[in-house]
């Protein structure tokens, strides 16, 4: 048994962990947004808020929104609901995204509801690696599929702002489609996890920019008979006997 006497060393300090934990100074979890609420706020120096500003996300779903005659954007023609640095992984976003993108405003709502009471499961198509089968997937014309809870809560409140930006821009919700949801990687959030033997790794999170976009259903037209219309003929590609030909013609020319 050891024992730790004055300025002697003790049987703990015997471990190679504790004393390379002697040499690391223990300092506190350092993070990029400090925020106690389910969202990352921007800081209040103004040289960390102009670098975020700098940082924020460029949506891509502009040419979604009409435009006046003056050229200027229309934005009451659609509705929109955005929300930055969502605390909820990337990727489950980006695939809950891609499977209410074109559904109408009512039907979505219904199948998040039903993915949080796992009735319906979400298709995991891109970032599919490791990701379990399950038969509710069928539906999707695919095999794997999850159920990811916190961002179906998030999608839900996006898509319940975005219909009260509809009816104050005069629009109707129950014509509304889904258009276009925008996911872009944000910035990530670092902690750190104590391994065996005093090493530190990483811990990342994988927040996200979320924008959704309704635009209402445009009058249906009919599709045209096109059975009066006279056929095209393709022109035919030349053979290969044809251009063996043409070939030996151009070599007796060169001679």
């Amino acid at each position: 048994m050891f024992w730790a006497a004055a300025g002697g060393i003790s049987g703990a300090s015997f471990c190679r962990g504790a004393r390379i934990r002697a040499k690391i100074p223990q300092l506190p979890s350092p993070t990029r947004y400090p925020s106690p609420g389910p969202r990352l706020q921007p800081s209040r120096n103004p040289r960390r808020r102009r670098r975020l500003e700098k940082m924020a996300p460029k949506y891509a779903a502009a040419h979604l929104i009409p435009k006046k005659e003056d050229g200027k954007e229309d934005r009451k023609a659609v509705a929109r609901s955005r929300s930055n640095y969502l605390r909820t992984h990337f990727k489950n976003t980006r695939e809950t995204a891609a499977a209410i993108t074109g559904l109408k405003l009512a039907k979505a709502l219904s199948f998040l509801s039903d993915v949080t009471e796992h009735k319906q499961c979400v298709p995991f198509r891109r970032f599919s690696g490791g990701v379990g089968r399950t038969a509710q997937a069928k539906a999707h014309n695919h095999t794997q599929g999850r159920w990811p809870l916190k961002t179906a809560k998030y999608m839900i409140q996006l898509l319940k702002n975005a219909q009260a930006n509809a009816v104050a821009n005069e629009l109707e919700p129950e014509d509304l489609t889904i258009t276009s949801v925008n996911v872009n990687q944000a910035p990530k959030t670092r902690r750190r996890t104590y391994r065996a033997h005093g090493r530190i790794n990483p811990y990342q999170g994988h927040p996200c920019h979320v924008e959704i976009i309704l635009t209402p259903t445009t009058e249906e037209v009919e599709k045209a008979d096109r059975s009066s219309l006279p056929k095209r003929r393709g022109v035919e590609p030349p053979r290969r006997s044809q251009l063996r030909i043409l070939d030996h013609h151009i070599q007796l020319l060169l001679l």
